[in-house]
């Protein structure tokens, strides 16, 4: 689910709280044409997109306003700092508007509607401007939820009631709606006019007219979310502070106060939906001696922000170099390398640095209980099929990749190959409708030992499931090693696709074998 924030004709008010506009007089703001008015403007029947001298004979007391974009972010900087009070990590899409992935902060709320309730309330409190929130699935659902004030729950049904022109309310670019415009204009020259509309046309002919708007315009229309939209604002540093009079100078003393600085930053992190994976700890003594440490953490838990500050505050006060006077009389504790909270627990392989540390440690204590040989990982080795692509090699040994593993294999079976390869193929049968085994010649063709006049497959049974065969592919004919008696394999691939799924099996030494299953 996403969220967005969103304050109507913020060029608008950017003007106003810049005082150059009074708020009882019609403004529009301009660049080569109006681009924002205020309602009393719009009441009296200017347009954005006029021209200027357009609006001016429309109404001649207009104050017209040139549009200044660097004013536009610098004011609206104050309402993104109010909203970073509830939400971890925001987009801003535009001045006016920005967006958040809402699960983390509609859990730290309680609610959709307290959330709601907190960022308008705060808003007005700080600016003295109403905003409005919208809530659903995808970028554009919540772009138009805003202007609703709605949490939308039917994505489908929402979008589709909505003119195709609103698809331009997410163009946030001169070029981005330069393009949306003129997919807007074809699909009103053919008569569609809703987004319901659009999206009964078929996709891939769509994409395939107006290439990369048309995959754009689905995937808006899909409930989904443009790349890389908008500007990202990080959380700021949070920090704990506190000062002691009198200074400390026992380890009972630092304890408790560890305790509640830990307590006040968790519960920060905590209203914030985010962690913090290192803490930076300092000091002042009284006789001006500054220190710092920095602890790398998985997740700062309270007890972890308590254990670390503690154990550091009782290295410092026991190192009594700087003799008398050397108490602490500041401390501050800071979260540093803060993330959403659901990165906290990413995919064990995952690229960033803070997954392969978390999994180098896993496996260390894998290792050190179950042994040295306890741990595999799979290597990409190349081959013609799946039972040959891949090989485990231990954990700490250094890969071994053949150069040329990524090479085109003459002859290997097509992908894709099955998502669950059998470590060992188990025996299969493969029949035709009178119940024999179906048989292949060495020019891949079936045959029945019967003389069945169809031999072709119709079910497959493996232990105890028997299951019927719906369509089949193949068979793939492979020849290996033929050169050397020893090891040439002659082997024979079909797939088979059945009720649930699909099974990739191969026939070797008179025997059907199942080799992997497509789930």
């Amino acid at each position: 689910m996403r969220g967005v924030v969103w304050i109507p004709d913020w060029p608008v008010v950017a003007a106003l709280l810049s005082g150059q506009a009074e708020a009882n007089e019609p403004i529009a703001v301009f660049e080569h044409r109006i681009v924002a008015i205020n309602g009393l403007a719009h009441r009296e029947g200017v347009r954005v997109g006029m021209k200027r001298r357009q609006a001016q004979s429309v109404l001649p007391t207009l104050k017209l306003i040139r549009h200044d974009a660097a004013l536009d972010v610098a004011h609206f900087e104050r309402v993104v700092r109010v909203c970073e009070q509830h939400i971890a990590y925001l987009s801003v899409l535009e001045p006016g508007l920005l967006t958040f992935l809402a699960r983390g902060p509609v859990a730290s709320a309680g609610s959709v509607s307290a959330l709601s309730q907190n960022l308008i309330g705060d808003i007005a409190l700080s600016t003295g401007l109403e905003a409005h929130i919208g809530f659903g699935d995808g970028l554009l659902t919540s772009v138009l939820a805003a202007r609703q004030d709605a949490h939308v729950r039917n994505t489908r049904a929402f979008l589709d009631a909505h003119p195709v022109t609103f698809l331009e309310n997410v163009a946030f670019s001169t070029q981005a709606r330069s393009r949306v415009r003129t997919f807007i204009h074809a699909m009103e020259d053919l008569g569609i006019l809703r987004i319901g509309d659009v999206r009964a046309l078929d996709r891939q002919a769509l994409a395939t007219r107006f290439g990369d708007i048309g995959r754009h315009v689905i995937t808006l229309i899909s409930g989904g979310d443009l790349e890389d939209a908008g500007e990202s604002y990080p959380v700021h540093e949070l920090t704990v502070e506190r000062v002691s009079d009198p200074p400390l100078i026992n380890l009972d003393q630092a304890a408790f106060l560890a305790r509640e600085m830990a307590e006040e930053l968790s519960s920060d992190l905590t209203r914030r939906g985010v962690i913090a994976r290192e803490i930076a700890i300092s000091t002042r003594s009284e006789s001006g001696q500054d220190r710092e440490r920095r602890w790398s953490l998985d997740v700062a838990s309270p007890r972890d922000i308590t254990d670390r500050v503690r154990w550091q505050l009782s290295a410092w006060m026991a190192d009594g170099d700087e003799g008398p006077g050397s108490g602490i009389e500041r401390i501050v504790v800071v979260a540093k390398a803060i993330a959403p909270a659901g990165v906290a627990q990413g995919t064990l392989w995952g690229a960033d640095r803070g997954s392969r540390d978390a999994a180098t440690r896993a496996v260390s204590r894998i290792q050190s209980l179950l042994g040295e040989q306890a741990v595999f990982v799979p290597e990409r080795v190349g081959g013609r099929h799946p039972l040959e692509s891949h090989v485990n090699r231990l954990w700490d040994a250094a890969e071994t990749l053949p150069e040329h593993t990524n090479d085109p294999w003459p002859g290997a079976l097509p992908e894709p190959w099955p998502n669950l390869v059998k470590a060992k193929p188990e025996k299969i049968s493969v029949l035709d409708a009178h119940g024999h085994e179906c048989i292949l010649s060495a020019l891949g063709t079936f045959y029945c030992t019967e003389q069945c006049t169809d031999p072709t497959p119709v079910v497959v049974g493996f232990g105890s499931q028997v299951e019927e065969v719906h369509s089949l592919a193949g068979p793939w004919l492979q020849a290996v090693g033929w050169w050397n008696p020893q090891s040439q394999q002659r082997k024979a691939w079909v797939e088979a696709v059945c009720d649930k799924r699909g099974y990739l099996i191969y026939r070797e030494k008179n025997q059907w074998w199942l080799a992997g299953i497509y789930e």
